[in-house]
């Protein structure tokens, strides 16, 4: 006789809260479905209904759509510029690839989505951080694709352990702007003035960007704050008027794909 064991638990939960079917769990950790019902009610999740609902209108609505990595050739200025909007504002969790942006930029979604060579719909959310908005969000599923992001350093806690394990390209540092960044404009007399920022709560990419730019002898100012409970967030500031003019020159934000608002800047 098989007896339970509890260390299990803790993978049973992980396995049921990414829809794995519940068969494939009882088989997996020889158990019954008592038990594993009896494990997620212990911690308030057991919501067969959510599991259906979600498996019928997401993995069959559109998680199925995209068979190949489109992220492959890394030479491309195009994937290099989407892996920066997905280093930035992306999210890659159990086997889902989503970009998700303001309702205002839904075109730049569209974008994506003729880049993704999809016919997966921009789906709209409304979502707080956005005030009265909204959220476009376009998602979909791939291991190989999963397991590629991964693999060069997008992963699901990207926010904290972001680096790059691919070089930074001005391409790639032009999504990252688009997706975590800030494009700001002002005058001084009649001299039009800019600076540009990006912020990461990740060091290793912050070492990453700073090293970069270092690279080309670009000014910048760095600044670290710290959060209770949480990791520092670092920001780096490019304003010397000599320093953002190369910068938005190598950006080559009038001739390549960017966020409209920004290359209106």
């Amino acid at each position: 006789m098989h007896l339970p064991n509890p260390k299990d638990d803790k993978f049973i939960i992980k396995d049921y809260l990414n829809l794995v079917n519940l068969q494939t769990i009882k088989n997996k950790y020889k158990t019954s479905y008592e038990r594993i019902k009896r494990i997620c009610l212990k911690q308030g999740l057991w919501n067969q209904e959510y599991r259906t609902t979600y498996k019928r209108k997401h993995c069959k609505d559109h998680l199925k759509d995209i068979q190949h990595n489109p992220f492959e050739d890394l030479g491309n200025p195009e994937v290099q510029y989407w892996l920066g909007m997905l280093a930035s504002d992306g999210n890659v969790s159990h086997n889902s690839i989503s970009l998700g942006l303001s309702k205002k930029d839904n075109e730049h979604l569209l974008k994506y989505q003729y880049f993704l060579k999809t016919n997966l719909k921009v789906r709209i959310y409304m979502d707080k951080r956005y005030e009265d908005s909204g959220m476009s969000k376009l998602t979909f599923s791939c291991v190989n694709t999963t397991e590629f992001l991964h693999n060069i350093g997008i992963t699901s806690n990207k926010s904290l352990t972001l680096k790059m394990n691919i070089p930074i390209t001005w391409n790639f540092l032009r999504g990252v702007i688009d997706g975590d960044g800030c494009i700001s404009t002002y005058s001084i007399g009649n001299k039009k003035m800019c600076s540009i920022s990006i912020g990461t709560a990740s060091l290793s990419f912050f070492t990453q960007l700073k090293d970069f730019l270092n690279t080309h002898s670009l000014r910048f100012d760095v600044h670290i704050r710290h959060r209770e409970n949480q990791n520092p967030f670092y920001s780096i500031r490019v304003s010397n008027f000599n320093s953002c003019s190369f910068l938005i020159e190598k950006l080559e934000y009038k001739n390549s794909i960017a966020l409209e608002r920004k290359k209106a800047k």
